[in-house]
């Protein structure tokens, strides 16, 4: 899936500017415990989602069929249960799924990318991506009981079904990446994020699978850098390891 690598440029570019800037922790306290943790990330996912200059707790580029949502503490109290629990379903690390998430919609549940400049130049409803995860709603077609764009739409702006299938999702790309690490290559790229698996499967999981075999191998990708650096936040704040090792400095 290419997500919002396609149009979510001004939220990239945002983002690297605010992420290059922050301290590990962002400013919030860290996680004391395991009942903490709840809290830790609800104030992670205010702290990100808070960043932009909302106009009426939105910000539009109409040109590109964007969206993003302010969110309220209620919401995001709710989103740090759902990331748990879904995180304790897959064995998805934490800190990587939220970085996922953040990286693809600032946490927003109600999200839409509609790829305007990108992939989905027609406009076409089954083209847009949507929700905390940016689902493209075509491929969930066919997938958990969605069998048409409108449930497709619906399933993806439901956290409680996007995050778990999304985190579902990327358990699977890190086999798949697993696969691609231990594979001979031609092109064994010099860059060690493409020997990280999560590197990888984030990079299958924004480009899709086919997209990244053919890709070349031999520099860092914006969106994966991106979901790197968040995951360093996150998972200092959190106090676990970061599953990135020696890729960040």
């Amino acid at each position: 899936m290419n997500f919002i690598e396609e149009a979510l440029t001004w939220v990239y570019a945002w983002a690297s500017s605010l992420i290059s800037c922050y301290l590990p922790t962002a400013g919030i306290k860290p996680c004391s415990g395991p009942n903490d943790m709840a809290r830790c990330i609800a104030d992670h996912i205010l702290n990100e989602n808070g960043g932009p200059a909302y106009q009426g707790g939105l910000v539009v580029n109409v040109s590109k069929g964007t969206v993003i949502h302010k969110i309220s503490n209620t919401t995001a109290d709710t989103l740090a249960e759902i990331i748990i629990s879904a995180s304790k379903q897959t064995g998805l690390p934490i800190s990587y799924g939220m970085a996922c998430l953040c990286a693809e919609s600032l946490f927003d549940p109600w999200c839409q990318n509609g790829n305007y400049l990108g992939s989905n130049k027609e406009k076409s409803p089954d083209g847009y991506d949507v929700g905390i995860a940016q689902l493209k709603l075509k491929y969930l077609v066919g997938q958990d009981g969605v069998t048409d764009i409108d449930s497709a739409r619906s399933f993806a702006l439901d956290p409680s079904k996007a995050i778990p299938y999304c985190f579902k999702m990327m358990s699977g790309r890190l086999t798949t990446a697993d696969e691609f690490i231990a594979a001979p290559h031609d092109d064994h790229s010099d860059y060690a994020g493409f020997a990280n698996k999560y590197y990888v499967a984030t990079a299958m999981y924004n480009f899709g699978k086919s997209g990244f075999l053919a890709m070349d191998h031999h520099s860092p990708l914006p969106h994966c850098e991106i979901v790197k650096r968040y995951e360093v936040i996150f998972a200092t704040s959190l106090g676990v390891p970061s599953i990135f090792g020696d890729l960040h400095g």
